[in-house]
């Protein structure tokens, strides 16, 4: 016994029509459309008689020039439909054919149709555009453990957050990974010799005011998904005027989680924010800010979508505890964010490398 979900439109996870088994909070084989929207679902589910249960295929998000969800059975991490997986650019052959059967035999009279006038169409026909986003994942999704917490209460994001930058949006935002076997290769940015074998994962155009509490970053490049194996993460943020490169021994071994990390359940694994506090090393910093480069420093990042106080919880050397510096703490509530990543010995700098905050609500970024 089976179940189709075709539509054109975003969905939510609500049990629409009682499937059995099917999940209210996961994007799965018991959805429900929201008749608005341009998300899209392409899905065939079974859901009895046989030992399967889920999806049987499943094709995503075809509408709006977004890379597609593509997948064959239930997704083994994430959501089980594939819902928010971007994965389509991951497969190297993607056909899909279309049967029926119950046909007339025998040969059909072919009958010319009959030759009629085009009717006039307008020529300023209004573009649709999306009204509401994908409606989220549940709201309330678990806190990780892996990330020490402060000993005492956090103090809440602070009633006056650090004044937004002025400095111009960044027109392109790579994050990369360095495999972990290959010899001599290309530089991924020209003219900084530590780029040499790094593969493109992420990119990203900064909005001005991001707001990826409810949807992630729309990545212009997301090819994470085909990244199984790397030793080395690096970041190059281009300013405009100012730019910075800066590479450091793995703190991960999920390429879904090197990315921004946002409320929405698109980041990190598609269950649980991503919430990474930790010392880094063997941190290369390239740019043309004076003062910043370095080679061999020792680093910290401090990656979550949450709140913030200046504690320096994990006791950095030199890091201020009543100023949102280098070394803070997460407060595991609230959605300001924070996605930094800061050098404190080895070298001649010390303190931050490059920042992007406020990036969940709506507000304009630092």
């Amino acid at each position: 016994t089976g179940n189709v979900e075709f539509w054109p439109f975003n969905y939510g996870p609500a049990n629409g029509i009682s499937i059995p088994g099917a999940s209210t909070t996961d994007y799965d084989f018991g959805d429900a459309p929201a008749a608005d929207g341009v998300y899209g679902s392409m899905q065939v589910h079974v859901h009895g008689n046989g030992p399967h249960t889920g999806t049987v295929f499943a094709f995503n998000r075809f509408n709006d020039g977004a890379v597609a969800d593509l997948g064959i059975g239930n997704k083994p991490t994430g959501q089980p439909d594939w819902a928010l997986s971007s994965n389509a650019n991951t497969y190297g052959v993607r056909k899909l054919q279309v049967y029926v059967t119950g046909v007339p035999e025998g040969p059909t009279p072919f009958t010319p149709a009959p030759t009629v006038q085009p009717t006039p169409v307008p020529t300023n026909l209004p573009t649709p555009a999306p009204t509401n986003p994908l409606t989220p994942a549940p709201t309330n999704p678990p806190v990780p453990v892996t990330t020490p917490a402060p000993t005492n209460p956090p103090t809440p994001v602070p009633t006056n957050p650090p004044v937004p930058v002025t400095t111009p949006v960044p027109t392109n935002s790579p994050m990369a990974v360095s495999p972990t076997t290959g010899g001599p290769a290309p530089l991924a940015v020209p003219g900084i010799a530590d780029s040499e074998g790094y593969e493109l994962v992420y990119e990203l155009g900064i909005p001005t005011n991001p707001n990826y509490g409810s949807s992630g970053p729309l990545y212009s490049t997301d090819t994470h998904l085909a990244v199984s194996t790397f030793n080395r993460v690096a970041y190059y943020l281009d300013l405009g005027s100012t730019h910075v490169w800066v590479s450091m021994d793995a703190f991960t071994d999920d390429s879904q989680k090197i990315g921004v990390p946002c409320l929405s359940l698109e980041c990190g694994d598609g269950v649980t924010p991503t919430v990474i506090q930790q010392i880094v090393n063997n941190v290369n910093v390239v740019s043309n800010v004076a003062g910043l480069s370095g080679s061999g420093y020792t680093g910290n990042v401090e990656f979550w979508p949450y709140n913030y106080s200046p504690g320096n919880s994990l006791t950095i050397p030199g890091a201020s505890s009543s100023t949102f510096d280098y070394g803070d703490t997460v407060d595991l509530n609230g959605s300001f964010g924070s996605m930094q990543v800061h050098v404190n010995g080895g070298g001649g700098h010390r303190g931050t490398v490059f920042a992007f905050n406020s990036f969940n609500d709506g507000a304009v970024a630092d």
